[in-house]
């Protein structure tokens, strides 16, 4: 697991951002009442399984069954970035501060999940906002 560091973009101080490699499990420092938005990019290789970032705080909907737990994701509330992820193709999330406590984990951060073929998939993450 990759420890990705957070990237701020102003006006007062624009940036090239950095895209580090993905590995199954990457995390990223956050805090609560602020935005983040996550940026992926592949490269030549097409396709991946599921990009995801893993909920924290899981509450059933009231009076109903909790939902299944989708293919490649940890619990049912998760939040899917991408089913794939193709050649040459980017992807984009913006986590903002109306829900990122809910993906903030008892640490401090925020975990994603990646399946499937990584090889040329790169991410950067933008914030606090």
């Amino acid at each position: 697991m990759a420890t990705i560091a957070t990237q701020l973009p102003t006006v007062a101080a624009p940036i090239t951002p950095t895209y580090t490699a993905v590995t199954a499990a990457d995390k990223f420092a956050a805090n609560p009442g602020t935005t983040y938005m996550i940026s992926y990019v592949n490269g030549a290789t097409a396709g991946t399984a599921t990009l995801w970032v893993l909920e924290q705080v899981a509450v059933p909907p009231t009076g109903a069954q909790t939902p299944a737990i989708p293919t490649g994701a940890t619990k049912w509330s998760d939040a899917q970035i991408s089913p794939t992820l193709g050649a040459n193709a980017s992807r984009i999330i913006v986590l903002d501060k109306s829900i990122i406590a809910n993906f903030i984990d008892s640490t401090g951060f925020v975990n994603l999940k990646h399946n499937g073929t990584l090889t040329t998939i790169t991410v950067a993450i933008f914030g606090p906002f």
